[in-house]
């Protein structure tokens, strides 16, 4: 019998993050159902072929097996095996650690993330733990480029969705600039959250040299700059894997791996440095992504189905029955506007 899996997704996103596993499950001949939570989802990203329902009555009468998310949280009332994805490389943020005992099963993304949440299950022994990958970079690889025509080279300009951590108001006056020289041609990625007058801010630089984006996939983007631009943003990570060199902006944890500046004015020298792709930061990238996410092949789906395959037939360590959570499921039930019991 075909197995129903279920996407619990808040953000857009996740779409991205989650449909290379989609496509690993409709391989295997399974079912598969997106579940969008919030209003602010674009449904115009979903294809023809896609299933999405936007009411907690109808995900719960698809009766999944399985419900993937990329939160940290999920209503324990949704049948099936909860499955934590991650919503993205985010592993020098404090709360990458942080688990509410919503999910059986974490599909760890590399060395570093495995051993956090290992030390973790020992504690809590009420869930399991086994290193996949990270679906959202299957087709990092093979994904193809954005068509730009140009001989310029290509920096993505990549702020934090954080308003906290974000460089966008400090170095907006500076890209300007370096756009109106057009010495490179920028890639400018919006984050979904950021305050619209800074995102309407950065829309007007919209050039012949410059594009603007805030749509919610970012791959293409990824293969097609030659440096990044950043500040503490996860994707950052994300961009490292394809062994590129990134300039951050005040990163909270800088280290090897980046060539991070303090002060606008730094912004040319470091893009100019990095274009030169200096050895030392090449490697350091290198041993980084190792540590984090060392998966090349595009199977990270497949691995994650195989484990979910071990968790459904009782082939993983047993665990403990899971805290009731009352407090969170009664949020999720306010947020649902879902009353019934059992």
């Amino acid at each position: 019998m075909a197995r129903k899996y279920l996407f619990y997704i808040s953000q857009n996103t996740a779409v991205e993050i989650l449909r290379p596993l989609q496509n690993a499950i409709y391989k295997r001949g399974d079912d598969c159902c997106w579940f969008v939570t919030n209003k602010t989802i674009d449904t115009n990203l979903f294809g023809p072929d896609e299933s999405y329902v936007t009411d907690i009555y109808s995900a719960i009468q698809f009766k999944p097996d399985v419900v993937f998310a990329t939160q940290n949280n999920l209503p324990s009332f949704i049948p099936g095996f909860k499955v934590q994805i991650f919503n993205g490389l985010d592993f020098k943020k404090s709360k990458f650690f942080e688990i509410c005992q919503s999910f059986d099963l974490y599909c760890t993304q590399g060395k570093f993330s495995t051993l956090g949440f290992n030390q973790l299950a020992k504690k809590h022994l009420d869930f399991n733990v086994v290193e996949t990958g990270w679906p959202k970079l299957d087709p990092l690889y093979s994904c193809r480029s954005l068509n730009i025509d140009t001989e310029l080279p290509i920096v993505l300009y990549a702020p934090s969705a954080s308003p906290a951590l974000s460089s966008a108001q400090d170095c907006f006056s500076t890209i300007k600039s370096l756009a109106a020289q057009k010495h490179f041609f920028w890639l400018i990625k919006l984050p979904e959250q950021m305050n619209s007058i800074w995102a309407d801010k950065f829309k007007t630089l919209s050039s012949d040299n410059v594009m603007v984006d805030q749509i919610a996939e970012t791959l293409p983007m990824l293969r097609t700059a030659d440096v990044m631009l950043s500040d503490t943003s996860s994707i950052i990570s994300e961009f490292l894997q394809l062994i590129k060199p990134v300039v951050s902006y005040n990163n909270a944890k800088p280290d090897q791996y980046l060539i991070n500046i303090k002060q606008p004015h730094q912004i040319e020298q470091a893009i100019l440095y990095a274009l030169s792709r200096p050895s030392e930061v090449l490697n350091a990238i290198y041993t980084c992504c190792r540590e984090i996410h060392p998966y090349k092949d595009g199977l990270s789906s497949e691995r994650v189905l195989l484990a979910v395959d071990k968790l459904i037939q009782g082939e993983l360590p047993q665990t403990q029955r899971k805290p009731l959570n009352l407090f969170d499921n009664l949020i999720h039930r306010k947020k649902l506007g879902y009353w019934r019991i059992g």
